[in-house]
């Protein structure tokens, strides 16, 4: 049988190396980091990210952060090897923090379901927990850091519109919309560092996307490049569970195609779905990790990850060696 997560605890330290789980349906990707520096993507990593990639395996701050200030204290929900008891739980399409507090705790689960070109987070208080929660992105939609004073955000109808007027495809826009409405939201990283959510939307010379609400009952935050009704229908809480649970499903589905058994327990570990699962969630589909984000397609490279998960499924060979031959030289070489 495949092994579905591997969990770990952070107490009073993150592992040395960030650990990381790469969540992608090929259209959309998320790379799901220890500490939450996660990456989010549309389509290709380097050419279209919508927030920043930072190419630090030892970063414990990046550009997404989601705390609780709660008790007068302000909790990290991601792990932060702060002291307080936190369980991360990497999974095949979903990773979860669980975090511990005085008074309950606060689970948070992030799913890419196949599909729909988004990420969904939704945060469960337990036990009485309760606080005011603040997320927050940078915003990039570039592969090119000074291209930061052509992002722009607009907040119509609940939801938050983010372009970039130095975007390689001008109508690509990327979207967030929570199952409640913000308290209140700022788009000005300066004015974020000082606390000031104004509601002010429009250019900024350091673009974010940042938002404050109660956290007294389960919220959902949804992330991507959909429309107002898709992103309205996907920002229910049972809508996530149901879609992560699908999720799931389907990867356990098509992982569990391969098995093996007797020898070495951590090898069948590795071979009983992570293996199958790497290769295709970050190395044909999501093309990203934290070491490196090229995004591209190699002739080469693909073509020998797809050739190796023909157990599972040959339509990644298939669709890698037509997509080959299409680009090919009538002298034999290829682009």
């Amino acid at each position: 049988s495949i092994d579905e997560c591997f969990e770990f605890y952070v107490n009073q330290s993150l592992p040395a190396r960030c650990w990381s789980d790469v969540l992608s349906n090929g259209g959309f990707g998320y790379i799901a980091a220890d500490s939450g520096i996660g990456h989010m993507w549309l389509s290709n990593a380097r050419e279209q990210p919508v927030n920043r990639w930072l190419n630090d395996p030892t970063a414990i701050i990046g550009g997404e952060t989601l705390e609780l200030e709660t008790g007068g204290v302000r909790v990290n929900l991601f792990a932060s090897g702060a002291g307080r008891k936190q369980l991360v739980r990497f999974g095949f399409g979903w990773t979860q923090w669980l975090t511990e507090l005085d008074s309950g705790g606060v689970s948070v689960t992030a799913c890419v379901p196949g599909g729909s070109d988004v990420r969904l987070l939704f945060i469960e208080p337990t036990g009485g927990a309760s606080g005011k929660l603040l997320w927050k992105t940078d915003l990039s939609l570039t592969g090119n850091s000074a291209d930061a004073a052509g992002v722009s955000v607009d907040y119509v109808n609940s939801t938050f519109t983010v372009r970039s007027s130095r975007s390689y495809i001008r109508s690509a826009e990327f979207s967030v919309r929570a199952s409640r409405p913000p308290d209140s939201f700022v788009c000005d990283g300066f004015k974020w560092a000082r606390g000031e959510l104004d509601n002010s939307t429009g250019y900024s010379g350091q673009p974010v996307l940042g938002c404050s609400f109660v956290l007294d009952r389960p919220l959902v935050i949804v992330c991507g490049c959909a429309g107002d009704e898709e992103l309205g229908g996907l920002c229910q809480l049972e809508t996530a569970h149901i879609l992560t649970q699908r999720t799931k499903d389907s990867w356990r589905e098509l992982l569990g195609r391969f098995s093996m058994s007797g020898g070495s327990e951590a090898m069948c570990r590795m071979m009983n779905g992570w293996l199958g699962y790497q290769t295709i969630a970050c190395r044909m589909l999501g093309r990203a990790s934290i070491y490196q984000s090229g995004g591209a397609i190699g002739f080469r490279d693909q073509l020998q990850d797809s050739v190796n998960i023909i157990l599972l499924s040959p339509d990644y060979a298939r669709s890698q060696i037509l997509g080959a031959c299409g680009h090919q030289y009538s002298e034999g070489d290829v682009m």
